[in-house]
């Protein structure tokens, strides 16, 4: 019989990645809210209408979380994620119409007709078994901000995928040792071993509360030997207000007669924290005797990791609802604040003006001292609002030289005096050499009859055309007779 021939590195490098994939166990699993949060997340900050985390199996590429087409999966073959595992970094592409390695792909050629892609590979076990992307049916490209916000979104994936890993065999053994425990009086001498053997500290103690015996891993945790804590209680070892939480913890599993969960963080003697996960529960010795076990797992790995994540969420919020040159609120985060501040004046019958304000001149500014000088009048005049606005108000860059601020609980006096006191911080700003920058605004004020807060948009609008009109370097309010805003700058 001939043998077989040998594999190639190519398929060697493939059953690792499918071994490494598989060991996951995430394939075909029902859909969870942390993946769709994050693919919707991605879609919204590089604001295309497809996003996905995709995992590739042998023969497919199943989607784990997608947003924009409704699929779980697509055979392997026309899959732009199989490129994206192949390399390191993003994969960008542009245009796929125009790009060899697509133009001829069914899902460019025919629905969806994809033409832009985004995606950063994902790794498990140091193999590359997914990817995280972006799609659009449009020829486009990422800003920087977007190509970071998606390699911190991807990042995130990734480490939700290793800590349901984790989860799921941290879960396992906790389930392991129980039956072990459960097993006591049998396996007396395996389980001697298992305790001494395990990574989780275990310790037992007698029904009054007193240590009976630990394991080596116990011992590490606390920083003491092996037998200096035998014989003696929480009250002899730790602090009161820690002692008496034990001791609580201890009464509610011996009370249950079964396992007691409980989380929580101690300063160990070197002074690092500790973050542990305990089991408690009470076991049996041959001779009757009740004795309640724990085993300790140390989780402060997984704690850091989540406060990472958090403080990458919390600098995505920031990327999803700031302009990232002036440093105000972006015009999507706008609409939500506005619909949401109109509704509750208009409910309560309280004051709202809005204010619209447009930079008079700024095309001749910027072909005049370029659009650097241009970016620095934009900046500037968001450092002057910033100075006024007050905690309940609202300020943001709506286009390109169009600010928008929503001051609440504020009627038309209120607006005007607050509208001089802006203009009066411009007159006295420094623009450098392009010179003075002036603004035009247009108030509009919430009123019994108005629908919503669209249409208060548009009467601030029409204010501010009014202002354009009548020479700029001013503010209209708005009234019934105002004209309609049709002009440009």
């Amino acid at each position: 019989m001939a043998s077989a021939a040998p594999s190639t590195p190519e398929q060697d490098h493939e059953q690792a990645r499918l071994a490494a994939l598989y060991s996951l166990d995430i394939l075909d699993t029902p859909e969870e809210p942390e993946y769709d949060e994050l693919v919707r997340l991605a879609a919204t900050i590089c604001g295309t209408p497809i996003s996905a985390v995709t995992l590739i199996d042998a023969d497919r590429q199943w989607f784990k979380a997608i947003t924009g087409i409704p699929i779980r999966e697509t055979p392997r073959s026309i899959s732009f994620c199989s490129h994206t595992i192949q390399q390191p970094g993003l994969l960008l592409v542009e245009n796929a119409a125009d790009d060899p390695r697509f133009r001829d792909n069914p899902v460019v050629i025919n629905d969806p007709r994809i033409r832009f892609y985004a995606g950063v590979p994902l790794e498990a076990n140091g193999q590359p078994v997914g990817a995280f992307c972006v799609i659009d049916t449009v020829p486009r490209t990422l800003t920087e901000e977007q190509k970071e916000a998606l390699h911190i979104l991807g990042r995130q994936v990734k480490a939700r995928i290793e800590l349901r890993a984790r989860q799921r065999s941290l879960e396992a053994t906790i389930e392991e040792n129980q039956q072990l425990a459960a097993r006591l009086e049998r396996l007396n001498e395996l389980f001697r071993t298992f305790v001494e053997k395990n990574p989780a500290g275990c310790y037992f103690k007698s029904e009054d509360g007193k240590y009976v015996a630990y394991n080596t891993r116990f011992a590490e945790f606390f920083g003491i030997s092996e037998a200096e804590w035998i014989g003696k209680t929480v009250d002899d070892v730790f602090p009161p207000d820690v002692a008496d939480i034990f001791k609580a913890q201890d009464r509610e599993a011996l009370g249950q007669g079964a396992s007691h969960q409980s989380v929580g963080s101690y300063k160990i003697p070197t002074g690092a924290t500790l973050w542990y996960k305990s089991v408690r529960f009470p076991v049996r010795t041959s001779e009757g005797v009740k004795v309640l076990a724990c085993l300790v797992f140390d989780i402060t790995l997984e704690v850091e990791r989540e406060n990472a994540l958090a403080e990458a969420n919390s600098r995505l919020e920031i990327l999803a609802t700031t302009d990232s040159l002036t440093g105000l609120y972006n015009r999507h985060f706008y609409n939500q604040r506005f619909a949401s501040d109109f509704a509750t004046a208009h409910r309560a019958s309280l004051s709202l003006a809005i204010l619209m304000i447009d930079i008079d001149n700024f095309k001749l500014r910027n072909d005049t001292f370029g659009h650097a000088a241009g970016d620095d009048a934009l900046r500037i005049l968001a450092a002057v609002i910033k100075q006024i606005v007050r905690a309940g108000d609202l300020a943001a860059r709506i286009g390109g030289e169009e600010f928008s601020i929503i001051l609440t609980a504020t009627d038309s006096a209120g607006a005007a005096a607050f509208t001089g006191r802006l203009q009066s911080l411009l007159r006295n700003a420094d623009f450098g050499s392009a010179g003075p920058l002036t603004v035009s605004i247009g108030i509009a004020c919430l009123q019994p009859a108005t629908r919503d807060w669209q249409q208060l948009c548009e009467q601030a609008d029409d204010a501010l055309y009014a202002a354009k009109r009548a020479g700029k370097n001013r503010f209209e309010l708005y009234s019934p007779t105002t004209p309609s805003a049709t002009c440009a700058e």
